[in-house]
């Protein structure tokens, strides 16, 4: 059975247009598709706090060394990559504000982008997209 990850970016939560389009898109593949797991995350309602370095400081110590905003921030990291991480298929209703995307989205990568987890650096400081262990899949159906 796959599972399908659907994230809803828009500041306008199930009224955005984006998160209308891809709800649609997300309706017919589960049509299609009923076996289909599916799960939500709308980062309107379910925000995710921007990196700080208190946050960034405390993805790299030890668990016993955390105060308790750093474990909750790391725990809340650690889900949203395993969110990811068990997803066969990823939908991203992505609007565009001001020629970029929400910052909602930004900090949703910022918590699942995390060197020695998700990704590493060589030796060189470059990013070794070989262990990246996130994999996105681009699903092309006719309907």
């Amino acid at each position: 059975m796959a599972k399908l990850l659907q994230i809803n970016s828009s500041l306008f939560g199930e009224h955005g247009q984006s998160t209308q389009l891809s709800q649609k898109f997300v309706e017919r593949f589960l049509t299609a598709n009923p076996d289909t797991q599916h799960q939500v995350r709308d980062l309107a309602n379910q925000q995710i706090p921007h990196l700080d370095a208190e946050i960034v400081m405390g993805f790299g110590i030890p668990e016993d060394q955390k105060n308790h905003r750093q474990a909750e921030m790391t725990a809340l990291s650690d889900q949203l990559i395993e969110e990811v991480k068990t997803a066969d298929i990823l939908v991203i209703g992505l609007p565009m504000y001001n020629f970029s995307l929400p910052s909602t989205l930004k900090s949703w990568f910022d918590f699942i982008a995390r060197a020695g987890i998700t990704f590493k650096y060589t030796e060189r400081l470059k990013l070794d997209a070989a262990n990246v262990t996130i994999r996105l899949r681009r699903i092309v159906r006719q309907q």
